[in-house]
């Protein structure tokens, strides 16, 4: 197993962000509440990655809301929707953040494959589920 600093060197194009053990353990207890393993590992991969990747993004929008071109405010990131996410993760992969107008689906994935990138196609048949970007996490 690779540690952070060896794979954000080996692939510095990546985005890398520490997942705290608080914040594993909270996901963890929460995705018990899943009917079977799969949806478990679904809902706990989903968890991480919605509750580690969105406060990432708020501050990132806060220090670059000081620059002129600014175009979104860490206020106007929502994540649709919200009060459904459990029920969804319990049997489809991927959560969607809404920055104003835009979408992105963020798809979490156990591959260490970081070329190749697969979206659900429900991400994709359903017009209401689509995304303007998805990214795989």
């Amino acid at each position: 197993m690779f540690s952070l600093r060896e794979l954000s060197t080996t692939y510095p194009e990546q985005l890398w962000l520490k997942l705290s053990v608080e914040l594993q353990e909270k996901a963890w207890q929460r995705s018990q509440r899943h009917s079977n393993a799969t949806a478990r590992c679904n809902a706990y991969l989903n968890d991480l990655c919605l509750n580690t990747f969105v406060p990432w993004l708020e501050a990132w929008l806060e220090e670059q809301s000081g620059e002129e071109n600014s175009t979104f405010q860490p206020s106007c990131v929502s994540i649709f929707p919200e009060s459904s996410l459990p029920s969804l993760w319990e049997f489809v992969n991927g959560s969607v953040i809404k920055l104003g107008k835009i979408r992105l689906a963020l798809i979490p994935s156990e591959s260490n494959d970081l070329e190749e990138f697969c979206i659900p196609q429900e991400w994709v048949d359903l017009p209401s589920w689509r995304a303007n970007y998805y990214l795989g996490v």
